[in-house]
């Protein structure tokens, strides 16, 4: 295949990663917005539910800029606006009977919308191209994911 054919066959693909990525943020919406019930969960718990707010973004994040134009000038306000529906996500949970909001959470999805950059840097990559952006964008996730699963301990052993 030539580059004008792996072009229309990528833009033949475009419109149904950003019905998955539409898909995915409804989905968030639902799982992080609802009100919270039930006693208080495990430390393990706690920190499963947070590596399931980093997968969630990562499943948002993903589609959203696989659909998306390759360029940068796409893609950076694209995860500005996927960050901001984190921040969004934890300010109506702070209203809501059961729920907290949490910066920890945040820098969480933070820490999954640059993973879900950096799988579509690798994914997209060309073989044998140069991969200098996957592997600072992992790594800034990462660290993202770790600082937050420390500020999630820390608030767990001050609370007990």
């Amino acid at each position: 295949m030539n580059d004008r054919e792996d072009r229309l066959a990528y833009d033949r693909l475009r419109l149904p990663f950003l019905v998955v990525a539409g898909f995915a943020a409804g989905l968030i919406w639902q799982l992080l917005v609802t009100p919270g019930h039930g006693p208080p969960v495990a430390p393990v718990i706690k920190l499963l539910r947070n590596g399931g707010h980093a997968f969630l973004f990562a499943i948002l994040t993903w589609p959203l800029l696989s659909g998306l134009p390759n360029p940068l000038a796409w893609r950076v306000p694209a995860v500005v606006i996927t960050a901001g529906y984190a921040i969004a996500t934890e300010w109506f949970q702070q209203n809501l009977p059961g729920r907290l909001a949490s910066i920890g959470d945040v820098v969480i999805d933070c820490s999954g919308i640059l993973l879900g950059w950096a799988l579509v840097q690798w994914t997209q990559a060309r073989p044998g191209g140069r991969r200098r952006v996957t592997p600072r964008v992992l790594a800034a996730g990462t660290l993202c994911f770790v600082l937050a699963s420390f500020e999630t301990l820390r608030n767990l052993l001050a609370t007990s």
